[in-house]
């Protein structure tokens, strides 16, 4: 069997499943796209507010000593947990939207994020939840304050002063970085990152289905392809010539007597010789890489 071929056969394979797949490779990404586009249109906008409440612990002085910086980490992230937890957040009006809270460690402190529908409403409720967290940091810790003392009274012990002035110190540890400001664009929907989330799916699924697609033909287009569907072997393959070498009508043999086509043939030729040496062939079967 004879297989015309216009191409190398390690790189046409690999070419040619896109070229032939050239209107999924487009159209996916760009259904993948329109779809990211469309949802970003049709979600409802949501606005975050950010205020950041500063943790500064002082225990020796006007000025953070590295042990007051590393103690200032430890409450920022005590408060942290705070902050989000039912007890306080049940104490905060809230007209709807949802807190979340994070930490930083330089200079320690806590952001507290609302996201809401409304702009005003979301850096109201931000400054707002700022400003009743501090109260009540002060107020849980003025609370241990106390118990401390009822229990070293109920104890017996009088000498106190250093443990509730350490208490004290923690006191005055948090203070609103800033005003909360209004946001004036929304963060959803992020129309730029659900068309790039759209064009990937796209491309994932332009990929997939085009080796599914070519999993299920049954058209021979590379040689070695033969083998693994009808059992037979290849005898050759001869690239797709120009016009301008070879003229139509004319015998490639003889015109393009030069170049590599020309001994093509001749090493096909060769090739049918060695394979019917003992068994002639009744029928041979020559295909082209296009149709007619």
């Amino acid at each position: 069997m004879i297989a015309i071929e216009d191409g190398t056969v390690d790189a046409k394979r690999y070419i040619g499943i896109i070229i032939s797949y050239w209107w999924l490779i487009v159209l996916m990404p760009t259904l993948g796209a329109f779809i990211g586009y469309y949802v970003s249109r049709n979600q409802d906008p949501v606005f975050q507010a950010k205020g950041t409440i500063l943790v500064e612990y002082r225990g020796g002085g006007l000025y953070l000593d590295p042990s007051d910086r590393s103690r200032s980490e430890q409450l920022a992230s005590t408060y942290l947990r705070l902050i989000t937890a039912a007890p306080f957040l049940e104490q905060v009006p809230m007209a709807g939207g949802s807190v979340s809270a994070s930490s930083e460690s330089n200079p320690p402190a806590i952001t507290v994020s609302v996201r809401h529908s409304d702009p005003v409403i979301a850096a109201t409720t931000a400054q707002t939840v700022a400003e009743r967290f501090i109260d009540y940091a002060i107020e849980r810790r003025l609370g241990e304050i106390a118990r401390l003392q009822s229990a070293a009274a109920a104890q017996g012990i009088i000498d106190i002063q250093g443990i509730v002035g350490a208490q004290f110190a923690a006191v005055d540890t948090l203070s609103v970085l800033e005003p909360v400001t209004t946001p004036t664009q929304p963060v959803v929907p992020n129309t730029g990152r659900n068309i790039q989330i759209g064009v990937l799916v796209g491309v994932l699924l332009a990929g997939l289905l085009s080796l599914v697609l070519e999993s299920v033909r049954d058209t021979i287009r590379f040689p070695d392809q033969l083998d693994r569907s009808f059992g037979v072997t290849n005898l050759g393959a001869v690239f797709k010539w120009d016009a301008k070498i070879v003229a139509d009508g004319d015998l490639v043999a003889v015109s393009a007597e030069p170049s590599g086509y020309g001994e093509t043939f001749r090493q096909i030729r060769a090739n049918v010789e060695f394979a019917t040496a003992t068994h002639p062939g009744n029928t041979y079967i020559i295909s082209s890489p296009g149709p007619s």
